[in-house]
């Protein structure tokens, strides 16, 4: 975990009343190369919106015209 803590590209945590609900985090390998190294959601809080708002947030923070794989 510190190793993936220390990567470039994007981590992000959705809380919700300060309680993790969800996490995603996008490597940036070789630019414009991005991966999808995890993408989560508490099974409670699925099919709610919180994994649409945290993929369309990472998104936003990558470099343009990179590519997510």
């Amino acid at each position: 975990m510190n190793n993936t803590a220390k990567s470039k590209g994007v981590h992000l945590t959705s809380l919700l009343d300060g309680k993790v609900v969800g996490g995603i985090m996008i490597s940036e390998e070789a630019y414009p190369r991005f991966w999808l190294f995890y993408f989560a959601v508490d099974k409670k809080y699925q099919r709610k919106g919180f994994g649409s708002l945290l993929l369309k947030k990472a998104e936003s923070k990558l470099k343009k015209n990179s590519m997510l794989f």
